[in-house]
């Protein structure tokens, strides 16, 4: 079973997000992922999607969240700046952009091998 805690074991990072941050995701996780699909892969799968997910999104009551509220766009090594993009930017086709986060490309190789004919757009 999908679990915050699982999920903690791969991406500590993400113990700043809520309870009902990590609700919605598994909730969408396991609407998205079959067993059908993914055999005894399953849960892997689930987990890195979710992980995936929780990663693009900003931690509840966070107006900058720690590990910024979305992709990188500039770091800058003098005076250490980094600047974040917004997930907003995201909307639309790269929403689905797994290359985005360590656990979306994890996602992808499991998918890859497992489910024949996958595409990622």
């Amino acid at each position: 079973m999908t679990t915050k805690a699982n999920i903690l074991l791969i991406a500590p990072e993400l113990s700043s997000r809520s309870d009902d941050q990590f609700n919605l995701v598994i909730a969408d996780v396991n609407l998205q992922v079959s067993s059908n699909q993914y055999g005894t892969r399953t849960e892997e799968a689930k987990r890195y999607l979710a992980a995936h997910l929780l990663t693009l999104i900003q931690p509840e009551g966070s107006s900058s969240a720690p590990g910024g509220s979305g992709p990188v766009e500039r770091e800058k090594m003098g005076d250490a700046e980094i600047e974040y993009g917004s997930i907003a930017d995201l909307i639309g086709s790269d929403a689905t952009r797994y290359d985005l986060t360590r656990y979306g490309q994890r996602y992808v190789a499991i998918t890859k091998r497992l489910v024949p004919l996958f595409k990622v757009y």
